[in-house]
């Protein structure tokens, strides 16, 4: 799957929007008389895509506290969850610093995937033990990708190389049959 953009305000617009400037899948949802809530980490915008008053917590396992918190099993609702665990990889782990040098990168953008990849994981774990889970239409996907230190490129928002622009696209829900996509697909 290939993001719209190398940034976050430049490629969520077309995952959470018909297009570049909407109509926006919350106010489309709301319409149609679905609860639409957000639980969004970091300083996305959400509130200029329809989505109002998110709930915004800063990690991975506390968006996915917050989550389960938002979800209404007797009613119809679209919630977005956004993690931000990657965006902040280069952030200090634990209570030390990691030198911020591309060598670096990798093993600790890993851990930021994993972390993410554990919370999403308790967070269907929950949907399956409440009996939602055969119900719910899920969408995995990242707004971008980061650079790693490969073409020189540290982080994102700097070019349009592969490692920036590839992203993760997992869908799944009811009806929907298992199945890879070889063609080019992108957000919109």
């Amino acid at each position: 799957l290939y993001a719209g953009a190398s940034n976050t305000t430049r490629s969520l617009p077309l995952v959470v929007g018909a297009g570049p400037a909407g109509p926006w899948i919350a106010d489309l949802a709301r319409a149609r008389g679905i609860s639409v809530d957000a639980v969004i980490a970091g300083s996305v915008p959400a509130t200029l895509w329809g989505f109002r008053d998110p709930v915004t917590p800063r990690h991975a396992e506390e968006v996915t506290d917050a989550a389960l918190r938002l979800i209404a099993p007797a009613r119809r609702q679209l919630l977005w969850i956004h993690y931000f665990d990657l965006h902040a990889f280069h952030e200090p782990v634990g209570n030390r610093a990691v030198p911020a040098r591309p060598a670096h990168l990798p093993a600790r953008y890993r851990a930021a995937a994993l972390t993410v990849d554990g919370a999403i994981g308790r967070l269907l774990a929950e949907l399956e033990q409440k009996g939602l889970l055969a119900r719910t239409l899920i969408l995995v996907t990242g707004d971008h990708g980061e650079g790693l230190g490969a073409h020189g490129v540290a982080a994102h928002s700097q070019s349009g190389f592969e490692e920036v622009l590839r992203v993760p696209g997992v869908l799944r829900g009811p009806g929907i049959p298992a199945a890879a996509i070889p063609q080019l697909v992108s957000h919109r």
